[in-house]
């Protein structure tokens, strides 16, 4: 992904970041 063009990476980011905040959200109701 970071060796792509750059120009593209504030959109990649853009939908890459809500990803991760689910997937870290999930782990953390997962948590016991």
């Amino acid at each position: 992904v970071f060796g792509m063009a750059n120009t593209g990476t504030g959109k990649t980011a853009a939908f890459i970041l809500p990803l991760i905040e689910k997937i870290v959200k999930t782990k953390g109701q997962n948590k016991r």
